[in-house]
């Protein structure tokens, strides 16, 4: 029996999960909870000019998150 489809299936696994566990990967994982919490407070001020405190704070977190986002290359 070959072992070589049991090394590249184990090699995959290995790439795949270092991949997941990188700093990187880490950093967009709490970049994306971060966006949908935003999604979930800010949604309601989409399109509107930021006539409230709140708004204007959505606006500027939004600005800051694809700022950050658009530093690491995502």
């Amino acid at each position: 029996m070959k072992k070589w489809p049991i090394i590249i299936v184990a090699v995959l696994i290995v790439l795949a999960g270092g991949y997941y566990f990188s700093d990187d990967h880490q950093r967009y994982l709490a970049f994306d909870r971060d966006r949908d919490v935003w999604h979930r407070q800010c949604d309601v001020y989409v399109g509107q000019p930021p006539s409230s405190p709140e708004a204007a704070d959505c606006a500027k977190r939004l600005s800051a998150m694809m700022a950050y986002a658009k530093h690491q290359g995502w």
